[in-house]
């Protein structure tokens, strides 16, 4: 005979302790990781040729979504006193980040089309 498992979620449910120190480490990693890339200036801006060669913009999405990722598990970390506001600050986290990884996905997925289609010539006949 099978038992029915009813999963509640809470309102009080939110991102771990464990998950918004890893997404701290993560972004602050990432951060320091960006400086030491060789990077091209384009339009008086520093972007890193590894991932975003050419892609100014989308490697300005990145940046931002890094910088809310880390202030959001920060603040969320250091808010004890307002369950609210820490849980609403550790989705900002974990949103950021995705949207982060989204936006890297994006930049290779935009390097690939580049890298197929590069000095390819269709015949019409």
């Amino acid at each position: 005979m099978a038992t029915k498992i009813i999963h509640q979620i809470s309102s009080k449910s939110g991102p771990t302790e464990l998950q918004l120190k890893s997404i701290l480490m993560f972004t602050f990693t990432i951060g320091m990781f960006l400086n030491s890339l060789p990077q091209e200036i384009i339009d008086g801006n520093p972007v890193p040729t590894v991932i975003f060669k050419g892609h100014l913009s989308i490697y300005r999405a990145f940046v931002i979504s890094i910088i809310f990722a880390f202030t959001g598990s920060f603040c969320s970390l250091m808010i004890d006193r307002k369950p609210e506001v820490s849980r609403f600050c550790g989705y900002l986290s974990v949103i950021s980040l995705a949207s982060a990884f989204s936006t890297v996905a994006f930049a290779l997925l935009l390097d690939g089309f580049k890298w197929v289609f590069q000095g390819k010539q269709f015949m019409v006949e």
